[in-house]
């Protein structure tokens, strides 16, 4: 990794690069979308990956917020950086920021709020906040891990009975334009996708599950995370 690093010059804009593990097991090192219907630890990994990191302490105390980027997000922009810069030094304060569900896929949850208006996983996060943490673990405790922990959460906002909670925090739960979330999408041509999102000047990342779309939205050009997609999908680790 450090040769690679220094190849890409990718040391001009980062300090370092650590790699944090989730000591997951066996029984929890698991996402198998395709068995989403009949097997309930269908999203262990990811779920267990992101609230253990909150549980754990696996990041600095010194940070304040950070950028969750599982590798199906791609940054369209130059500056991405700065851009992620600027929205945690937003005046307003807040424990996560990202994108609504902007594909076409989901025409079948329209009439359901938590899906509707859920933000995707890969967002922004506060870390060393402890009303944040507090708030997880009463996500963590309702909803079982069949759930995506993104999905989890607007579950528990949306939902009537944590009205009391949700009206004193629903402020933090921030929507955004700097991330788009398509996830996947129902599209003849790949172009469709790439106007959509360069007409867009405050987006600079793009969430797209599938990487044919994601080459051919950026007319094969050669990104760092193209390079390195295939390596790191199915690992349960935190770069």
């Amino acid at each position: 990794m450090d040769e690679y690093v220094q190849k890409k010059n990718i040391a001009k804009c980062f300090k370092a690069i650590k790699f944090i593990y989730a000591e997951l097991d066996e029984t929890e090192d698991i996402y198998k979308k395709d068995e989403k219907y009949n097997n309930t630890n269908w999203t262990n990994g990811p779920n267990y990956m992101f609230f253990r990191l909150f549980k754990k302490k696996l990041l600095p105390n010194y940070i304040e917020y950070f950028m969750y980027m599982e590798p199906d997000t791609i940054p369209i922009r130059s500056f991405w950086i700065d851009k992620i810069i600027r929205e945690c030094r937003d005046e307003d304060t807040f424990w996560i920021k990202g994108s609504i569900y902007r594909g076409n896929e989901w025409d079948k949850y329209i009439d359901k709020i938590d899906f509707r208006y859920h933000i995707n996983g890969n967002a922004l996060y506060t870390y060393n906040n402890n009303n944040f943490k507090k708030f997880l673990d009463l996500v963590e405790k309702e909803y079982p891990k069949e759930i995506s922990y993104d999905v989890a959460i607007s579950n528990f906002i949306f939902n009537s009975k944590n009205w009391k909670i949700t009206s004193k925090i629903f402020h933090k739960y921030r929507y955004s334009n700097f991330i788009e979330n398509i996830g996947t999408i129902k599209c003849q041509k790949q172009l469709d996708i790439s106007q959509c999102i360069h007409n867009k000047d405050d987006v600079f990342f793009l969430h797209i599950k599938k990487q044919e779309n994601r080459k051919n939205i950026f007319e094969n050009k050669v990104y760092t995370y193209f390079d390195i997609y295939n390596n790191i999908e199915k690992k349960r680790i935190y770069v």
